[in-house]
């Protein structure tokens, strides 16, 4: 593996669709979250700790792109990077 490529046997790449619990994020050293456009309150309801997530997006500006970066108030403190893609995007804007 290259040097500057960490090749530690203890990195974990989860992939989880639908609900996170606080439990499970309790394990998590970063959280990547792909959300639409317009997050619908229902998912931020959903999140744990939603309501600052919610206000992380929030504080962007209007011209920056369109993303969020917090940090959880967990023992970790998981650090959490979402991105919000509009609902018609193509599949190469998705990645």
């Amino acid at each position: 593996m290259h040097a500057l490529l960490n090749d530690a046997p203890d990195t974990r790449i989860v992939q989880q669709t639908g609900r996170v619990t606080t439990k499970q994020l309790d394990a998590v050293d970063q959280l990547l979250l792909i959300l639409p456009e317009r997050v619908p309150v229902s998912v931020w309801n959903a999140l744990p700790q939603g309501a600052r997530l919610k206000a992380a997006a929030r504080k962007r500006d209007r011209d920056a792109s369109p993303m969020l970066l917090s940090r959880l108030a967990n023992k970790r403190q998981t650090l959490v990077l979402g991105g919000m893609l509009p609902t018609a995007a193509a599949p190469f804007d998705e990645l």
